[in-house]
């Protein structure tokens, strides 16, 4: 998909990214890609990784509060795994399907000793969303 860059006085188009890849730290030749989420996906991200929270401490909010950093990333990127993940290079962010026997990525079928993997891709997706955001901010201005 293009558009024009209607704040520029070029007719250059940009091509807009759907996906972002992400290497795994422990694997550069294995690669997550992740869709860049819109507005909807981003409130379905942000209350899905609050409902895992309360999931996992009932008595809590859901929120962020008393948090350590790599506890709130782990519930935000295994929302993201789930939410966001179009394709992977390695075959653990996925398990069976019980109804149709199709690929599913669900957070509590990942190995144990993929934790580090989860928090070090969830850092990167939530670095790599920042820098395509800043992308569309730093030329805009304000219509007049």
């Amino acid at each position: 998909m293009t558009v024009s860059n209607t704040n520029s006085t070029s007719d250059a188009t940009i091509e807009l990214k759907t996906t972002v890849e992400i290497d795994d730290p422990a694997d550069p030749n294995v690669k997550y890609e992740f869709r860049i989420p819109g507005i909807a996906d981003n409130m379905k991200l942000g209350l899905y990784a609050r409902a895992l929270r309360r999931q996992y401490d009932p008595t809590g909010s859901g929120d962020l509060n008393g948090l350590d950093q790599e506890t709130a990333m782990l519930s935000w990127a295994c929302a993201a795994f789930e939410i966001l993940l179009v394709s992977a290079g390695a075959k653990w962010p996925y398990s069976k399907n019980p109804l149709d026997g199709k690929p599913l990525v669900d957070h509590t079928k990942f190995p144990m000793d993929k934790l580090d993997t989860v928090i070090a891709v969830g850092f990167r997706l939530d670095a790599e969303l920042a820098r395509f955001r800043e992308g569309w901010t730093a030329n805009w201005k304000p219509a007049t």
